[in-house]
């Protein structure tokens, strides 16, 4: 299949995004910004016109949604990070809820805060790369109601670190079941990717779940490699030299993945 097909027929609609926005706003996003073009020194600016602003402003607006995000988002490819990352002060202050409560107030703001968007997955893809508009969004979202519940929220399991999670997951057992089964719905339902998409796994702990997400979509690309943000020891120009070769690299992978695909795969 084509390059060109291929992004043609998995762009993300009005529709879409609308199924995203009212369910998974708090914890998704997309690796889309619309202002980067303007940011010299890799940082987005400051304006009205902030990336998360761009999302905020489509939900329930499908003309601001036609006029700057529509035929820039895919459905495509996905990628998967860890858990919701947040600053130890944050998580210090305020509770889970809370920490939830409040992205669900500001949403999309997952890769958008300008405040992170120079650190975070890279806001100079190629426009016309089968990556860029990739749906963003974390594997552990779900955790117990309370200590002894085998019912499961989806706060986003913001930490700080994510070995915070395992202690979670030890006295849990049921929750890595109920995560899959989270994403599979977030992606099959809300988004709609379809089968032959790619998911782009973005922290080494997933590696170990690749057997139980081949199972959930069985007929997905599972790409391992990408690392998504700057270490603190790297500054914002050496940024983009940094995610140079991890971004070709990726975007060769899913080249001839696409490439190989039947005309019929979508």
């Amino acid at each position: 299949m084509e390059i060109s097909e291929y992004i043609k027929r998995t762009r993300v609609t009005y529709e879409d995004f609308s199924d995203i926005a009212k369910d998974y706003s708090h914890v998704g996003s997309f690796a889309y910004w619309p202002s980067a073009l303007e940011s010299k020194n890799g940082r987005l600016p400051s304006n009205d016109y902030d990336a998360e602003q761009y999302y905020q402003r489509a939900i329930g607006d499908p003309q601001f949604f036609d006029q700057y995000l529509a035929g820039h988002l895919t459905k495509g490819v996905v990628f998967l990070g860890y858990n919701f990352g947040i600053k130890t002060a944050e998580a210090k202050s305020k509770s889970i809820e809370q920490m939830a409560q409040d992205h669900k107030v500001a949403p999309f703001t997952n890769q958008h805060n300008p405040s992170q968007t120079g650190k975070s997955i890279f806001p100079y893809f190629s426009p016309d790369s089968p990556v860029c508009g990739a749906y963003c969004t974390d594997f552990l979202k779900f955790l117990p109601k309370d200590s002894h519940s085998d019912q499961y929220e989806m706060t986003g399991a913001p930490t700080p670190v994510a070995t915070d999670l395992d202690n979670y997951i030890e006295k849990h057992p049921g929750m890595i079941a109920a995560n899959i089964a989270g994403l599979e719905t977030e992606l099959k339902k809300g988004l709609g990717v379809p089968d032959t998409f790619i998911l782009v796994l973005m922290h080494a702990n997933l590696v170990s779940f690749i057997p139980s997400l081949k199972k959930s979509f069985p007929n997905a690309l599972i790409y391992q490699k990408y690392p998504h943000y700057r270490a603190f020891t790297t500054g914002y120009e050496d940024f983009p030299a940094m995610m140079k070769k991890p971004v070709q690299e990726l975007t060769t992978s899913i080249t001839n993945y696409i490439k190989d695909l039947p005309e019929d795969a979508l």
